[in-house]
């Protein structure tokens, strides 16, 4: 009986060595890939990410792409917000709702990261103001204000988190 039980025991862990080796191999072409990658593509990352997690039993093969996925997240959001910044800002509510469901995606991965929270609501305070201003460009003034006031609160809580980040304030004045 023991004789079966250690090859049984040998058998699941060489099992779940080429498991995690195959998920290793798998998140390292994620890895390469990932400098490329834009706004647009960084959900579909994401899911891949949270696809080979669920296959990974020790949860030790993806922990380094999870990391490069929050950076990259990060740094693409920031270069929406450093266009709204501009001169002549491009910046569409299309690209603040994917660079708030990108950084949805990091910050669920990243709990503790404040910059990044902070990232987040100041994309959610900017679609509420937008969501606000066609409410009330369309007279439905009740809705409009509900909006309004979830901007000003997403633009308040961006300051608390990141206290020195100037862009929160942009945003309430814009509000």
């Amino acid at each position: 009986m023991s004789r079966l039980f250690r090859t049984a025991l040998i058998v699941i862990v060489i099992g779940l060595i080429i498991n995690e080796s195959r998920i290793s191999s798998d998140a390292e072409q994620l890895a390469e890939r990932l400098p490329r990658l834009e706004l647009e593509q960084m959900s579909d990352a994401w899911n891949q990410l949270d696809d080979l997690a669920r296959k990974s039993r020790l949860g030790i093969a993806t922990g380094g792409l999870e990391q490069l996925l929050v950076e990259r997240s990060t740094a693409l959001a920031e270069r929406v917000i450093a266009n709204y910044r501009s001169p002549s800002p491009t910046v569409r509510e299309n690209q603040w709702r994917t660079a708030r469901d990108v950084l949805a995606h990091a910050a669920g991965h990243a709990r503790s990261n404040e910059r990044l929270r902070a990232l987040l609501r100041y994309t959610e305070g900017h679609l509420h103001r937008i969501n606000g201003e066609a409410r009330k460009a369309r007279n439905e003034d009740a809705e409009a204000q509900r909006e309004l006031t979830d901007a000003v609160a997403a633009f308040r809580e961006a300051a608390e988190l990141r206290p020195s980040w100037p862009d929160p304030f942009l945003g309430l004045m814009r509000t």
